[in-house]
């Protein structure tokens, strides 16, 4: 019988195909402006008391939140700092309320269904790229490559960055099957292969929905759609 973690049914309203590229200003290492970056910066607009479980199998509790430029855990610290966690890479997991995530190549999966082994997650991924310098009339015009840039605190902080500058940033949602501690794209072939006895009910759903794999909320619906008791 077919697994399904109904508490994890993930609101769809959101998942379509999302990505977004922009710029932010950054000013003495501290990015200044830029909404879209503070908004989706961090996955909760509020810290969530969690669960951060380890790879020895000890854990940790208390308000937490992921920082997707960087990949890493920002926790509330009992004084009521905000802190880093000094054994970040051994996280294996986090549940925060009803949400839960995997952390698999260093990457935070939040996790939205499963069938039998095969998780259905969602990865959100933020890089800053390229500085920008201003020109007149507001024009701006491409410079240098800056690369994997380290964050501290609320991710707003570049480390080792001084003046002020335009940077470009890109915000991707992005759909992966997970079996074990691997992901896979969320294609047809994939989804085939993982689910070879519903074939058929892949073809004839991609077939009358007008399906496309580039759509995150149709992802989401056709791994409900083969999860459900038959």
């Amino acid at each position: 019988m077919k697994i399904v973690l109904s508490f994890v049914l993930f609101v769809l309203f959101h998942l379509s195909l999302y990505a977004q590229t922009g710029i932010v200003k950054v000013t003495e290492g501290k990015v200044t402006e830029g909404q879209f970056y503070f908004d989706k910066v961090l996955v909760y607009d509020n810290f969530k008391e969690g669960r951060v479980t380890f790879s020895d199998g000890n854990f940790y509790t208390g308000p937490l939140n992921i920082n997707v430029r960087t990949q890493s855990l920002r926790m509330i610290s009992s004084e009521g700092d905000t802190i880093l966690l000094n054994s970040e890479p051994n996280v294996v997991a986090v549940s925060a309320g009803r949400d839960m995530f995997r952390k698999i190549n260093n990457y935070y999966l939040q996790l939205l269904n499963i069938n039998n082994d095969v998780y259905l997650g969602l990865l959100r991924k933020m890089v800053i790229g390229k500085e920008m310098l201003e020109g007149a009339y507001g024009g701006v015009s491409q410079v240098a490559s800056v690369s994997k840039m380290s964050s501290i605190e609320d991710g707003t902080r570049l480390d080792k960055y001084s003046g002020s500058s335009l940077m470009h940033y890109d915000y991707h949602e992005m759909i992966y099957l997970v079996r074990g501690n691997k992901t896979y794209p969320a294609t047809k072939k994939n989804f085939i292969k993982y689910f070879p006895n519903q074939k058929r009910e892949i073809n004839e759903y991609i077939k009358q929905k007008g399906f496309s794999f580039a759509n995150n909320h149709n992802v989401v619906e056709l791994f409900n759609y083969l999860s459900m008791p038959k």
